[in-house]
């Protein structure tokens, strides 16, 4: 679930719960009862342990082959991970399915399927049943419903304490999911000052940051976290994203490589992040070599677990690293057969549109190569970050203009992203597109200094195409402005430049 209840447990449980899932680890694990296993599953799920709640799930049904709330928590997983047929015949072998928790089991899980009749009228009888004991829950199901207002609303019109932890920890929930950053934060503080030394809500406060590119910020509330709890898994991960956005990758994979160490992240998302900073620093042959120690460790693991890892977006992302590093050592044979077989056996990711797009250009095949690039930023998974690249990949091609369409297609996507923006401006300014520059800056309230202006306008007027150092000022110039305004940290200066 998008959203967990609020888990009250004291100290002394959360102590046995950690104490469990370490002699789990060692294969000591003790006989317990089931409700006390749902009840620690209940407490990883609570602070986004996602790992050790399937393990605690796996080994409670491994004795508990027909609890209720153990096979509930199993249906959630599997729709975690967009496995709904896996969680559909979880939910079949629910006895009691009239029970409150059930059903709001069945209403996500036809929500995810796209029934949304089906979930909406869950929802109804469900509210025709409220009592005021169901709120938070009720709270929960509506914003993985995606109804954040509703959501709000309820939690606002109940009797719960305004100032209890629980209330507060839903209401800035309902806050975030709707896009109001500022109410989010401010009630988080508020529950940070009631619990400083909670790392849940230090990382749901980097994780609000995150969203609104504060990724400074980000990391700051993840590194309070950890200074609560060293091993704390996901801010760990938390801390490794923002970084990756950034573009410090040996911070995001330092951050991965602990998390993998504990046991919080796959071996497709460690792999990944090993590759991304090998390949960073050139090191191509180790960056591969990694890859290849990661398929050793799929091969040779439990296929139920390994099969959906094949088939996740980040197995294919690394794929395509590697296809990235065979292009770098020239072996562009190597290259183009590791991405036919990404595309053959996950489709149209836009990342491998690129590498295909990089082999072309790589083989002075410039028509193939614009088509690639055509079919990779009007791909429906095409990121900002994939645009960036992109664009690099094209100044390096000498195919600037190709640079320009593409954000001018990421501009119209993402027309409030400061990133894009800054990038928009900097292709218009490198393919003279002068008239554009001026009407996005004037949009925008993006004013160039006099002193940068008399020579933005004598070019232009010269019809002339700008040198690189005005292009690196102006550049320079509008992003200070824009990183004032919006709070933003630039993924990497050198984009703009």
């Amino acid at each position: 679930m998008a959203r967990k209840l609020y888990c009250g447990q004291d100290a002394e449980f959360q102590r046995m719960a950690d104490e469990f899932i370490e002699k789990l680890h060692q294969g000591k694990a003790e006989y317990m009862d089931a409700s006390t296993l749902a009840d620690i599953a209940d407490y990883f799920a609570f602070n986004g342990m996602g790992f050790q709640m399937k393990e605690t799930v796996d080994f409670g049904l491994s004795i508990h082959p027909n609890h209720s709330d153990l096979l509930l928590q199993k249906a959630f997983l599997y729709i975690d991970r967009g496995e709904y047929d896996k969680a559909e015949a979880i939910y079949q072998q629910i006895e009691n399915k009239e029970s409150k928790e059930v059903r709001q089991l069945e209403a996500l899980l036809a929500y995810r399927q796209d029934d949304v009749a089906k979930a909406d009228d869950i929802l109804d009888s469900l509210k025709d049943d409220f009592e005021p004991e169901d709120t938070f829950s009720l709270v929960c199901l509506m914003l993985d419903l995606d109804r954040p207002d509703e959501a709000l609303q309820l939690l606002e019109a109940s009797d719960a304490d305004p100032e209890g932890d629980a209330y507060l920890d839903n209401k800035a929930a309902c806050y975030r999911a709707l896009g109001e950053y500022d109410e989010a934060i401010k009630t988080l503080n508020l529950l940070i000052d009631k619990q400083p030394f909670q790392p849940r809500v230090w990382n749901e406060l980097a994780e609000c940051y995150l969203d609104i590119h504060q990724y400074d910020k980000a990391i700051e509330a993840c590194d309070f976290a950890l200074a609560t709890d060293e091993d704390y898994i996901p801010s760990l991960l938390l801390k490794g994203s923002a970084y990756s956005l950034l573009n410090n990758c040996k911070e995001y994979y330092n951050c991965y490589s602990q998390a993998y160490e504990l046991g919080g992240t796959s071996v497709v998302a460690f792999t990944y992040a090993k590759v991304l900073y090998l390949a960073s620093i050139d090191e191509w042959d180790k960056a591969l070599v990694a890859i290849e120690e990661m398929e050793k460790e799929l091969t040779a693991g439990n296929v139920e677990e390994t099969e959906p890892l094949r088939r996740s977006e980040m197995y294919a992302s690394t794929l395509n690293l590697g296809t990235f590093c065979f292009i770098q050592k020239g072996l562009i044979n190597e290259a183009k057969e590791i991405a036919m077989k990404t595309i053959r056996t996950y489709g149209e990711y836009a990342e491998t549109r690129r590498m295909m797009a990089l082999i072309a250009a790589n083989q002075g095949q410039m028509d193939e190569a614009r088509a690639n690039w055509r079919k990779c930023y009007q791909n429906e998974d095409a990121t900002v970050d994939t645009l960036y690249a992109l664009v690099a990949d094209c100044v390096e091609y000498d195919e600037q203009e190709m640079g320009f369409e593409a954000m001018k297609w990421g501009y119209d996507c993402y027309p409030n992203d400061p990133g894009v923006l800054l990038m928009y401006l900097n292709t218009c300014l490198l393919c003279a597109h002068y008239d554009l520059f001026e009407a996005l800056c004037a949009k925008h309230h993006l004013p160039l200094p006099d002193h940068l202006n008399e020579k933005f306008q004598a070019t232009k007027q010269a019809n002339e195409q700008m040198n690189g150092k005005l292009i690196i000022e102006i550049n320079a110039e509008l992003a200070k402005i824009v990183m004032k305004r919006y709070k933003f940290n630039l993924p990497d200066e050198q984009l703009f430049q």
